[in-house]
């Protein structure tokens, strides 16, 4: 157990989480101490500051942070390619600078030195943040998107954490569910036009929407043509994410009612890799589906890489981007692995071992490849539990960016979310953001279906 003794209260948690940045398994044990200064103690090394009786709260919590972060490094001889940011959003960081004006070096200056970023992150930060702000230019206060999610897959990834079951334990439920989804999608579709909302973006995520048959996936994109006004839609996406569902016959069903977009992602380029972490389909099947989609006219398509996968290199991930980026998509999105305490392989050690495998100069150098091929960064996130407290981000040929992940990352844009997990974000007003939850799994979504056109209704009232 690692105690850290603090001088303030209500700074706890954000120490912990800096603490985690170094020792991510560990107990971490707070003394709130009571001291005028700002003090912090661990493994017997202190710190401490005065600064001024005015200095705000939030000020005085980072400068603390600050303390504890140097003396960590000093313990550990690590330094964290993000420096101390644990936020999952490091991008809003540079936003309210570039609008202040401030020069792409000034802004460097500042993340480096508030917050102990490495020049490689600030830069990659302040870029995809201009490629942020080109996109939310076209949004207005009358913009909404639609988040429609389909929590079956045909496996369960070893990693995964998201709400998904497995189609063959779970497959009697999908008729129902896809009924119940259609009527959810049909009083979601009266609260945004009883508000005037334009339908922007429309996403179907999972999960994996194309295990459904063709027939289920058409029923769902029947009901969002048919009761949502799509005359001012920017773009459609729909996740195939696993290529062992990708058939001539669902992708036409997804390019017949109007999709644009397309998600094939293979996550590795490597057969032992898939095999491992749960995947039921080849690297192969991952390229002709790409070629499938590609021949039948998806205007953008998008494949995902994991950096970090159990069994896999750094030098093998490389390899498998080289191999996406001949195939040249529109979107190439590299992740990193998080291991969350939901997924099977955080309590797998046959599944998965951290062998202390620095990946950041591979993700240096994946950024590096990408740039030459014609690709930029567009949006970016990260998450607690991630190898290396590394990162997420979507990189995009020009024009090509997705507008929904951008609308995701911030905070100034409604999307409705309907189906199990789902979550709306309502943009209420300046700097208000309401939250309301879909129940996670689908026999919830099923046996609670009542609570949920409830929670619908009372999303409208806060339009």
């Amino acid at each position: 157990m690692i105690t850290l003794e603090i001088s303030r209260r209500g700074f706890g948690y954000e120490a912990e989480c800096v603490a985690r940045l170094f020792y991510p398994g560990e107990r971490i044990q707070i003394v709130e101490l009571h001291r005028e200064d700002l003090y912090v103690r661990v493994f017997g090394k202190e710190a401490s500051q005065h600064p001024p009786a005015e200095t705000p709260e939030p000020e005085q919590e980072r400068l603390m942070c600050g303390m504890l972060y140097k003396l960590l490094c000093e313990a550990t001889g690590k330094t964290p390619p993000w420096g101390m940011l644990t936020g999952i959003r490091p991008v809003r960081l540079v936003h309210p600078l570039l609008e202040q004006g401030m020069t792409d070096s000034g802004i460097a200056r500042f993340l480096e030195q508030n917050y102990f970023t490495s020049p490689e992150k600030a830069e990659l930060a302040i870029q995809t943040a201009k490629a942020e702000q080109a996109i939310l230019a076209g949004n207005s206060t009358d913009a909404a998107s639609l988040y429609v999610g389909i929590p079956f897959c045909p496996t369960r990834c070893l990693y995964c954490s998201f709400v998904s079951h497995a189609a063959a334990g779970a497959g009697k439920l999908i008729p129902e569910y896809v009924r119940l989804l259609c009527e959810e999608l049909r009083v979601t579709a009266q609260v945004l036009q009883g508000r005037g909302l334009k339908l922007q973006t429309v996403y179907i995520g999972g999960g994996t929407p194309t295990v459904l048959s063709p027939p289920q996936l058409a029923q769902v994109m029947a009901a969002i043509r048919g009761h949502f006004d799509l005359s001012n839609l920017l773009e459609y996406t729909v996740e195939a994410g696993r290529a062992d569902t990708v058939t001539p016959e669902i992708l036409g069903v997804i390019r017949e009612h109007g999709a644009d977009r397309l998600s094939v992602n293979p996550q590795t380029m490597d057969d032992e890799v898939l095999s491992r972490i749960g995947r039921a389909h080849t690297v192969r099947q991952a390229v002709e589906a790409f070629h499938m989609a590609s021949g039948m006219g998806f205007a953008v398509i998008n494949m995902d890489l994991i950096a970090g996968l159990p069994g896999e290199s750094p030098e093998g991930f490389l390899r498998g981007l080289d191999e996406i980026i001949r195939l040249s998509p529109g979107n190439i999105t590299v992740h990193t692995l998080t291991v969350k305490r939901s997924s099977e392989l955080r309590g797998r050690e046959d599944a998965f071992e951290d062998d202390g495998v620095d990946f950041s100069p591979a993700l240096t150098q994946a950024r590096g490849s990408l740039g030459k091929a014609g690709y930029a960064p567009y949006y970016l996130y990260r998450q607690k539990a991630t190898r290396g407290n590394l990162e997420n981000t979507g990189y995009s040929k020009k024009g090509m960016e997705c507008r929904y992940n951008i609308y995701m990352m911030g905070d100034n844009h409604t999307v409705m979310a309907a189906g199990a997990g789902g979550v709306t974000k309502i943009c209420a007003g300046e700097n208000r953001i309401e939250r309301i939850f879909n129940y996670k799994y689908p026999y919830e979504y099923i046996a609670r279906f009542d609570e949920i056109i409830s929670r619908k209704e009372k999303a409208g009232k806060l339009l």
